[in-house]
């Protein structure tokens, strides 16, 4: 005779499993769809997986996928690596308006958008090219759910017509949450020549882009210290300078529930463009992270990294006191950069000359070097049961199916 548990009982056992579990455990019945995709096992789920089992997503070489080392729950040390797994690219796209891609395509590359993941959704940028020949013809964006393997191909835009296409323009890109309308969003600043640029931003709620009227202070004179934007509690974050300008380096910021651009001043110490290289941002602990990286004397192999925090203190512009000194690492290598701060508080620091990585405690100074080699960019990310494709309006989602 079978046993049929209490719904409560169901639900306290459905939230203790994988994500990649309970996505599969949907197909089994109509009423443990319905048990999953409530408020109550979404949220539990998430929470319980953000405080004992994040993972680490290094973008490594080839790029053609995504490796995640998994951290145990005691610690997050390399030695205690439990699995290993390769994410592939992201199969049966959601793309109402491109239909399949050309199997003649291949990618040739693979770009992360943010620094970080949100919900368990992450923005990236996959370039196409065709097996015989190394040019890119094609650039696609998607927001993608690793834990769920499901994605959304960010439709082309009707003002600059990326996406999809030749990457022929130069462009950044951050992905962000808007809480208060539940949207994610693309914003995007394009270079279309060289005296004039354009901004302009994605809803997945709209599955469409606009431009920004509002002035967004961003000329072709502004260059882009950051490779990916950082995203903390709403706002997306780069460090940028101008040519020639005596404004020298400072941090953008992207409010992406006011679809609005202010410049963040930062301490004096990073203010110096010619260090553009060497500045890094990174969520630490819920706040913005910023660190600067001066060298030695000549000959000398000492490097510090000055690290802040940035706490807003009301309106973001001119706020350069808001910014508080963390702590100072000195080391005896190369230039090194933080990219992720575990939930022990060590860093992730990545080599930018040698291709050596370490694992730094700020408690003891301990420097452990990291077992892996050939990796552009770290993430530390969450598995979700968040759909992408749920919030796409209701013509695009009945399209597919």
């Amino acid at each position: 005779m079978s046993t049929i548990f209490p719904p409560e009982i169901e639900a306290e056992i459905l939230i203790r499993l994988p994500a990649k579990s309970l996505q599969r455990f949907k197909t089994v019945c109509k009423s443990w769809c319905s048990l999953i995709n409530s408020d109550y096992i979404f949220m539990t789920s998430f929470h319980r997986n953000s405080a004992k089992n994040p993972k680490l997503l290094f973008l490594k070489h080839p790029r053609e996928t995504l490796t995640p080392i998994h951290f145990s729950v005691a610690s997050t040390r390399v030695k205690s690596v439990v699995e290993t797994t390769t994410l592939h690219l992201p199969s049966n796209v959601v793309s109402p308006d491109l239909g399949i891609i050309d199997h003649d395509l291949k990618p040739t590359r693979i770009e992360l958008i943010n620094s970080n993941s949100i919900n368990g959704v992450l923005g990236i940028i996959v370039y196409m090219g065709f097996s015989n020949g190394p040019i890119d013809v094609r650039c696609d964006m998607y927001i993608w759910n690793p834990a769920t393997c499901e994605s959304v191909r960010v439709p082309k835009s009707d003002f600059t017509g990326l996406f999809n296409g030749p990457p022929m323009v130069k462009f950044y890109s951050g992905f962000g949450y808007d809480k208060s309308n539940v949207d994610y969003k693309v914003v995007r600043v394009v270079y279309m020549n060289s005296v004039r640029t354009m901004c302009e931003v994605y809803s997945i709620r709209r599955n469409c882009w606009k431009i920004l009227n509002s002035g967004s202070g961003i000329s072709s004179n502004t260059l882009w210290a950051s490779e990916m934007c950082t995203y903390v509690d709403g706002i997306g974050y780069w460090g940028v300078y101008k040519r020639e300008s005596k404004d020298k380096f400072f941090v953008l910021g992207f409010n992406f529930g006011e679809e609005s651009f202010k410049k963040i001043k930062v301490p004096e110490l990073c203010v110096d463009g010619r260090e553009k290289k060497y500045h890094s941002l990174w969520e630490f602990r819920g706040v913005l992270a910023l660190s600067v990286l001066h060298f030695g004397g000549f000959e000398s192999s000492l490097t510090r990294l000055y690290i802040w925090v940035f706490r807003q203190c009301g309106e973001i512009e001119g706020f350069g006191q808001c910014w508080s000194t963390m702590f100072n690492i000195d080391l005896e290598c190369g230039p090194r950069r933080p990219v992720v701060s575990l939930r022990s508080g060590e860093l992730v620091l990545l080599g930018e000359d040698d291709g050596e990585h370490i694992l730094y405690d700020p408690l003891s100074g301990q420097v452990e070097k990291l077992s892996i080699c050939d990796v552009d960019h770290a993430v530390l990310h969450v598995d979700s049961l968040v759909s992408p494709s749920t919030l796409l309006p209701k013509e695009a989602r009945s399209s597919l199916t």
